[in-house]
């Protein structure tokens, strides 16, 4: 994607390849905006990352009794869940309030070009975070299936899951947007698959990676060997790499749900306080950053490298090297 990075990626990520990556600069509109809502109704969860401490529970269900991910009544549950609280303050004047450090004018600058070009990223995230508070966000927040998830066991012990049933997932797909706690899942997934119980099982790969991802998202030509078109690939291509049952996948979302006994999920992040996560760990290249939108126009292809994507000179990092850089979306 390149420069699609800072036009509108969740947009882009959830069309996948075929169409979010190929979306001219400037082309995001309403009509890819209603289909990606569409896609994330089809989840089983979307977790607005100020409420992620909360979603143990609702995930719980979502997973259905194939996985026991500890709740037990506990904060955190048996696996310590995350429990980090940050409310988003989204509006736009508050999110780019200049901060008393050197680069806070090039941050400003960033910030207020990256508003400017994520109107609909922006829109679809305070769609996600209504959902959520609405009790929406998923079939577990159903009257008839959340109180369920409430359930506490006495002691230490786990909620016992039930029989399983036709629709009982034995897989579950974590849709990981960059950099919106892909590193706090993939703790306490590591964290869960000591106990056999838990149902996570985690390849070699997901265990010596940054974010659990089987293949590496750098050098994003690894993912060129993969073919993952259909719920079938996916589930092959699990089984193959070594038998994960909680997949994360950071590439953008070309099988999509609903697929079966496949549970999917993911977690979204106000989006300028995503790419500055992102900016932060690259030790704040905000100008070069900026000099990439700027050079933007509308209708420019952003998978282009004439756009002069490739802006940092930190080797394997979040946005200089990932598969945005490759334009490879196929996942």
């Amino acid at each position: 994607l390149k420069a699609g990075h800072f036009n509108n990626y969740y947009i882009r990520y959830l069309l996948g390849w075929e169409e979010g990556a190929h979306l001219p600069w400037g082309a995001v509109g309403e009509e890819h905006f209603e289909k990606a809502k569409r896609i994330l109704e089809a989840f089983d969860v979307v977790v607005p990352i100020d409420y992620l401490a909360d979603a143990l529970p609702v995930l719980q269900c979502a997973a259905g009794p194939r996985f026991r991910l500890g709740t037990n009544g506990t904060q955190g549950g048996l696996y310590r869940w995350t429990n980090k609280r940050k409310k988003t303050n989204s509006t736009a004047a508050n999110l780019c309030m200049a901060r008393k450090t050197c680069k806070s004018y090039q941050r400003t600058d960033l910030c207020s070009l990256f508003q400017e070009h994520n109107e609909w990223d922006s829109k679809l995230y305070e769609w996600a975070v209504a959902r959520w508070e609405e009790k929406r966000a998923g079939p577990c927040w159903n009257a008839d299936v959340a109180p369920a998830t409430e359930a506490a066991a006495e002691g230490a012990g786990q909620v016992a899951p039930t029989t399983l049933g036709p629709n009982d997932k034995d897989l579950i797909v974590f849709a990981q947007f960059h950099a919106a706690a892909s590193r706090d899942l993939c703790d306490w997934a590591r964290r869960a698959m000591l106990d056999p119980a838990s149902g996570i099982e985690l390849t070699t790969a997901q265990k010596s990676t940054g974010a659990c991802n089987t293949l590496d998202a750098a050098p994003p030509e690894n993912w060129r060997c993969e073919s993952l078109h259909t719920c079938d690939d996916m589930r092959d291509w699990c089984r193959e790499s070594g038998g994960t049952t909680f997949q994360f996948i950071e590439t953008p979302l070309d099988v999509k749900p609903k697929c079966p006994r496949m549970g999917f999920i993911t977690v979204i992040q106000q989006p300028w306080a995503r790419m500055e996560t992102v900016q932060s760990r690259l030790g704040g290249r905000y100008a070069n950053a900026t000099a990439v939108i700027r050079r933007m126009v509308a209708g420019s292809d952003p998978t282009d490298d004439a756009t002069g994507w490739n802006y940092c000179d930190v080797s394997h990092s979040p946005t200089c090297q990932p598969f945005f850089k490759a334009g490879y979306f196929n996942n």
